[in-house]
């Protein structure tokens, strides 16, 4: 009853991420299936199964109804032809309880709708520019001509140079990955203090002030911070995408990227950024390498869920120099999302807010950045640096 399904699943598994069944072995699975039965898994794994592969595989319709079908899309999926026939056969499937052999079919199912939820936990959409086309049509997309910034329902981009780079802040770049955690703003904080950042800036102005003004003041400062920088133009994430452009090998033989985090049509509103959300910030951090049942059973107590890198978002367009406000600058922050070693950086949007990644092909990345050159040559990179030199030229 149901034996093609649970080898349709274990093929999948094995052959695309067999690092996860390794890690993961189904009599481990069994230590804390009963424990922890209702916090993560539905009554129906049969339609958690195909909720989590429709949401992560099928999504290819809502971006071709957002960038319409001129744009060759691509899903950092492996196993795109399994996934479609796993989805259709538990969509033909009806499950009855007229089986003997119901309950170890169910808990078989439960284990891979577990293993699942791991390795299908984060996928952008990919939309590849592999011609100059291409991104210039993408800017007439956003229609630039008489945006209004103060609008709350908008795209927000961010470049970055190489395309294999997911969104992370950057006070989690060094992070420690020896052991399963849950990073908070007091760890953010001893950070701070271990290379005296904190001590300057107590010196400077008054570490006594609200917290948003001081992390805002590291992140485009003097340090690192939980905020990630994004901007509402395009063709200035476009110009920090293409910032290699000094190292002409990186340049010539990468792919560069952009992120963009869609508020399509004032569908969702935009949450402010809070000084309570960044005081009570928490980041779970899964250790490299094997777990055992202590990791997820320590990141369940503290974080109240095993998986996932969704996270809920604050925006904060409130420019605080003069940097930022040249750049069209905002800061976004992730809150309550977990990072582990097989989706490490891939962050998705719990409250609504898809993101979608541009990759600029390394073959057109010449051309792109002469056409900006050419038609927006205020944003050079050196301007967004340092908005002061535009004027210092012309004089």
């Amino acid at each position: 009853m149901g034996q093609k399904i649970l080898d349709f699943l274990e093929k999948y598994i094995f052959n695309n991420y067999k690092v996860v069944i390794d890690n993961n072995p189904y009599h481990e699975f069994n230590k804390f299936y009963s424990e922890y039965l209702d916090a993560f898994i539905d009554v129906n794994p049969l339609h958690q199964i195909a909720k989590i592969i429709d949401s992560r595989l099928l999504s290819k319709e809502k971006i071709e109804r957002t960038y319409d079908e001129y744009y060759s899309y691509e899903n950092n999926i492996k196993g795109v032809i399994e996934l479609k026939t796993i989805f259709q056969e538990i969509k033909n499937f009806k499950l009855t309880d007229e089986s003997n052999n119901i309950q170890p079919f169910l808990n078989k199912l439960n284990y891979y709708y577990f293993l699942l939820y791991i390795v299908l936990s984060s996928s952008y959409p990919i939309i590849k520019l592999d011609k100059l086309e291409k991104y210039v049509n993408l800017l007439k997309h956003y229609n630039y001509d008489g945006e209004n910034e103060s609008n709350e329902f908008q795209q927000y981009f961010r470049g970055q140079a190489d395309a294999k780079w997911n969104i992370i802040p950057s006070c989690l770049r060094s992070i420690n990955l020896d052991k399963t955690q849950v990073f908070t703003y007091s760890d953010l904080i001893d950070k701070y203090k271990s290379i005296d950042v904190y001590n300057v800036y107590d010196r400077i102005i008054d570490s006594k002030r609200e917290t948003y003004p001081m992390i805002s003041f590291f992140q485009h400062s003097i340090s690192f911070s939980p905020l990630v920088d994004f901007t509402s133009k395009l063709e200035v994430a476009t110009f920090f995408a293409l910032h290699n452009f000094t190292q002409i090998n990186d340049f010539f033989n990468k792919n560069s990227a952009v992120f963009v985090l869609h508020n399509n049509k004032g569908d969702f509103k935009i949450k402010k950024l809070e000084n309570d959300d960044l005081d009570n910030m928490k980041i779970g951090i899964y250790k490299d390498g094997p777990r055992t049942f202590y990791d997820y059973s320590f990141m369940y107590t503290n974080m109240k869920r095993f998986f996932g890198t969704d996270a809920k978002t604050s925006f904060s367009t409130k420019r605080t120099n003069d940097r930022m406000r040249y750049q069209s600058g905002s800061f976004v922050f992730f809150d309550d999302f977990i990072i582990d070693n097989i989706n490490s950086t891939i962050i998705t949007i719990r409250t609504g807010h898809p993101i979608t990644k541009l990759v600029i092909d390394k073959s057109i990345k010449k051309d792109v950045l002469n056409y900006l050159n050419s038609n927006f040559p205020d944003y050079r990179l050196r301007y967004l640096m340092n908005p002061y030199q535009r004027f210092e030229e012309a004089l």
